[in-house]
């Protein structure tokens, strides 16, 4: 009632209009909620790729398949939620999306100050809406309504935006006779609606409100096709989640061409499902395979795609996307247009539109989410409820579709799900300031292993170019042409033509390369500031030449070149031509470089992203492995239909390799800006290796240590400029794991810092900050719970069993598993030394020392084709010697269930992570959270470590620890934080 009063004050005072009833709803929600929050700590945590079927390896047995260790690497989405952070005595609100997978978050988030803030947008009459520009009416008659959500750069669907949605309808359209259709467009560029604004969706305290709310939007779409009109829609961009479920009440969709174009309905992603009749309008669409394949997965959909399975029925360039719409709905409405959609094929007819094998397809379907979600994800089997009920009670489909929606909100996977969207955007943010001198476009990395050839890729990916140096030129030559496809010579003339551009010379050479008859093109480029430049670009298995944007990575080649002497640059095509090019095409401006300094898997990785990378290793064999590997990475990608042949090219121009006998590759680093070594774990190499990157480089450049357990003050010790060293913790392989640790030490600048996430953002990695601590955070989690893996297996446990335990409590992979995909060797080394560290008693219990001796056997794991298990292929079997080798370990043979493992591995692990907050090694639960789901393959549905203890209860978990310490040791010792949380009941989350 108050609330109310200070609303209804505010609306005599301003003349502003009168709030909704859902808007006073979540009014009054925020209110409270702000009040609760005042008391007690609250944190953040990420997100996660939650559900795991084909798309979402993190949780599905593809994740072994491809290869992948539980740090994972996913194309996990992002989500949003808001959360107060009683550290910073703040709340703050997020605005954000349920769909905004893989699109950048709005960076204009309010703090809100107040829970009855008023709100900024004032109506005028050359803009009356707030998330509407004003309706446009052609002379044809068509009404085109432009979505424009004020001061966000994303569009999302909000309770604020469905009301006034309403109120647009009905004053603009929906009583206007002369309008004959209704064309929905973005007013922002690249996006149309990026999904539904889940803020909304947590500030509703009792989430049975939701039916009611939801039913009130689903009102405003019904009414939208009761007017009896074409409605038509534009996509430029994301239309994800609520966005699609816009465009699916539309009666035809037209959607560009563009990259940006991105259609799905991510919901199970957050533990939820489509709520504004997804689950029943997409499958009559696309078909009920199909609609079933987007829905469990959350896979978004490319134009392309999109087309040929019926979601949109036309796909146009950008330019034109506005005009042939409005057209589209003109011709509609006159009859000229009429909506073809797919036939459907004999097979799927008998699959999809028979109760014989409708049973068959759901059968399937829950044979397939049972074994991928182990039953974790309530989500899943609720769509798979909402469709079949869909179809057999097609009058209250949509009622049960919200009821269902309604009851998932309220579970607690969808809220550490939502949780770790959350936690995602917060550590997109950082106060370190501006970066100063340190804008970082060159970076380097050294070492051409899997690594440092991951790191490389995936910045090659984004745009950067990458070099691959090693010890001569020679070596190098032969490496490009072997690995990557690349000729490289010298080129500084410029021969213009009467159009202003450069003649492209060419001549015929047969050069057979992977099964193509190569034609070899030479292109004079122009002389800029007196040094040579070069553009590299592989093989074209077409009949054209390559586009010319291939060509836009033009940069000082590694070698000395005397000005003036004739060069020349040399292409491989598939066609012999000549051509000419604009001048302004080709420019002297400064280019994005990634200097690859650490392994194959970092340059990977950087070039990836967009950055010009250098890699640099000891030897021909190494660099060629590197380059193999990322190039094989490509093709796999372009195989799989993830990477067009362009994008390849390009992603292949990125990469050059140099070498060490060449004296002017030192001319490259003497401006790169970032340089990332990712040499072998020994801590003078690596100071050596620094000292020798000071000698060469700026005073302004960062140098960042892949070390994966070195403490970096070490490192930084007696350097020139110790203030620009920190560390940059990647995990392997790099293309596939999401988590990258960025470890400051206690001089490292706040520049360096910002410039470390800068570059590690746009390789697209979650970035966390941690402590400078031997194994830093994930590492230093994983002692204890490796320690307690042997103690099991001295008490008895079977490998497989120990593997089925985990798996079954969440984890994408068993620990048995888990270090055979890291490899024996470097599961023993982590352990070994972390034993020697200052964890203390807490890695008492085991002995780690059982795998030396695997070791010297070479059973390494996966890598070797053998370790705790024996690899043939895709097939994995138990290694029955590592077994008769393990039993010798045996000391007492308990009787241990699946619960007694879960408990004593799970809380090993927990209770360090909650030690390393109370050590301040990480600044927050949501970083710890963060750090473990996407570094440890830490169940996703549970949160992470923190909210993990706030859903069993503070003084339940430590009951548990203090029952295992007294029967089977002080290991088990809860950490004092997590006694003090108990003894007031606190949580760590809100």
């Amino acid at each position: 009632s108050n609330t109310f009063e200070k609303t209804m004050q505010r609306v005599l005072k301003t003349g502003q209009r009168l709030p909704s009833r859902a808007a006073l709803t979540l009014q009054r929600s925020r209110h409270a909620q702000n009040l609760r929050c005042s008391f007690g700590s609250v944190g953040h945590i990420g997100q996660s790729n939650m559900l795991g079927l084909q798309n979402a390896p993190l949780l599905t047995g593809n994740h072994r398949a491809k290869g992948m260790v539980p740090c994972f690497e996913t194309s996990l989405s992002n989500y949003a939620t808001r959360q107060q952070q009683i550290s910073h005595d703040h709340s703050s609100r997020m605005h954000s999306t349920a769909a905004t997978a893989a699109i950048e978050e709005d960076t204009s988030a309010k703090t809100a100050s107040t829970a009855d803030a008023t709100p900024s947008f004032k109506s005028t009459p050359d803009r009356k809406y707030e998330f509407f520009q004003n309706v446009e009416i052609t002379p044809d008659g068509v009404a085109v309504v432009r979505i424009d959500c004020s001061g966000k750069s994303v569009n999302t669907i909000s309770f604020a935006m469905a009301d006034e949605a309403k109120v647009m309808w009905e004053a603009e359209i929906h009583s206007n006779e002369d309008i004959k259709a209704v064309v929905f467009l973005s007013a922002k560029p690249n996006m149309f609606i990026a999904g539904a604004d889940i803020f909304d969706l947590q500030a509703v305290e009792d989430k049975q409100d939701l039916v009611t709310i939801i039913e009130d939007s689903l009102t405003f779409f019904q009414r939208m096709k009761s007017k009896g009109v074409p409605l038509v829609c534009g996509i430029d961009g994301p239309a994800l989640g609520g966005g699609l479920e816009w465009a699916l009440w539309c009666d035809y969709r037209v959607c560009s061409d563009s990259d940006k174009v991105k259609l799905g309905l991510p919901e199970v992603k957050l533990g939820l499902l489509p709520g504004f009749g997804g689950t029943q309008n997409l499958h009559p669409l696309v078909g009920l395979q199909n609609a079933m394949d987007m829905m469990l997965t959350g896979k978004e959909v490319r134009a392309p795609k999109a087309k040929k399975m019926g979601l949109v029925d036309a796909v146009v360039a950008p330019q034109s996307l506005e005009s042939v719409t409005i057209q589209s709905a003109l011709d509609l409405a006159t009859g000229k247009l009429k909506p073809k959609r797919k036939p459907k094929s004999w097979m799927n007819r008998a699959l999809e539109d028979t109760s014989l094998g409708r049973k068959l397809i759901w059968n399937q379907v829950e044979k397939m989410v049972k074994k991928n979600t182990q039953g974790n994800y309530p989500s899943p089997g609720a769509i798979i409820q909402c469709v079949k009920y869909g179809l057999e009670h097609p009058k209250d489909k949509y009622t049960n579709e919200r009821k269902q929606f309604a009851n998932l909100a309220a579970t607690p996977e969808s809220e550490s799900l939502i949780g770790i969207f959350d936690g995602m955007n917060q550590l997109k943010k950082h106060d370190f300031g501006d970066t100063g001198d340190i804008k970082v476009q060159q970076v380097a990395v050294m070492g051409a292993g899997l690594m440092g050839a991951g790191i490389a890729q995936v910045s090659a990916e984004r745009g950067y170019n990458v070099l691959l140096k090693d010890r001569n030129d020679e070596s190098v030559e032969q490496v490009a042409v072997m690995g990557a496809g690349l000729v490289r010579m010298i080129c500084n003339w410029v021969y213009p033509n009467e159009l202003g551009g450069w003649w492209i010379l060419e001549w015929r050479c047969e050069f057979i390369m992977w099964r193509y008859t190569a034609v070899l093109s030479a292109i004079f480029l122009p002389h800029v500031c007196n040094t040579s430049t070069h553009v590299a670009a592989s093989l074209t298995p077409t009949k054209k030449s390559l586009p010319l944007s291939c060509f836009a990575h033009v940069h000082p080649l590694p070698w000395s070149i005397t000005p003036g002497i004739p060069s020349l640059l040399i292409f491989y095509f598939a066609s012999f031509r000549s051509a000419s090019f604009p001048s302004d095409q080709f420019h002297s401006n400064p280019l994005r470089r990634c200097h690859l300094q650490m392994g194959a898997g970092i340059a990977q990785v950087s070039a990836e992203r967009g950055y010009n990378v250098l890699l640099k290793d000891r030897n021909d064999e190494s660099v060629a492995r590197g380059m193999s590997h990322v190039h094989k990475s490509w093709d796999q990608k372009k195989k799989r239909k993830r990477m067009t042949m362009f994008e390849r090219n390009i992603n292949a121009s990125n990469l050059v390799g140099l070498s060490d006998q060449n004296p002017s590759w030192h001319r490259h680093f003497e401006n790169t800006d970032l340089v990332i070594e990712a040499v072998f774990e020994d801590l003078q190499v690596k100071k050596d290796l620094l000292a020798n990157v000071e000698e060469i480089t700026g005073d302004h450049c960062v140098f960042a240590t892949n070390t994966s357990a070195i403490p970096i003050r070490d490192i930084a010790a007696g350097s020139r400029r110790p203030q620009n060293v920190i560390g940059m913790h990647y995990f392997s392989p790099v293309p596939k794991m999401p988590l990258l640790e960025i470890i400051p030490h206690e001089g490292t600048s706040d520049a360096a810092k910002a410039a470390a996430l800068q570059v590690g953002m746009k390789q697209g990695k979650t970035c966390i900050f941690v402590k400078d601590v031997p194994g830093f955070y994930v590492n230093r989690c994983l002692g204890p719970f490796l320690v307690e893996v042997s103690a099991l297996l001295k008490d008895g446990a079977g490998l497989e069993d120990l593997d089925r335990s985990m798996v079954k409590f969440g984890m994408p992979v068993g620990p048995i598993t888990l270090a055979d995909e890291v490899g024996i060797d470097v599961t023993s080394h982590v352990a070994s030394f972390l034993s020697k560290a200052d964890l203390g008693s807490r890695m008492d219990g085991g002995d780690v020392g059982l795998m030396s001796k695997m070791i010297e056997k070479g059973w390494l794991g996966k890598k070797s084709g053998q370790g705790f298990y024996t690899y043939n292929g895709k097939k994995k079997t138990i290694n029955n010697e590592a077994k008769a080798y393990v039993n010798q370990f045996v000391d007492t043979k308990l009787d241990l269930s699946m619960a007694d493992m879960q408990d004593r591995l799970v809380t090993r692990l927990v209770n360090e992570a909650a030690k390393c907050l109370e050590d301040e090694i990480i600044a927050n639960p949501t970083v710890g959270d963060i750090g473990m789901v996407f570094g440890t393959g830490f169940a996703p549905f549970r949160g992470g470590p923190f909210r993990y203890i706030d859903q069993q209860g503070v003084g339940n978990f430590v009951d548990k620890m203090n029952r295992l310490a007294d029967k089977h040791g002080h290991q088990f010792e809860p950490c004092q934080l997590l006694k003090d949380y108990a003894s007031i009941d606190k949580k760590f989350h809100n």
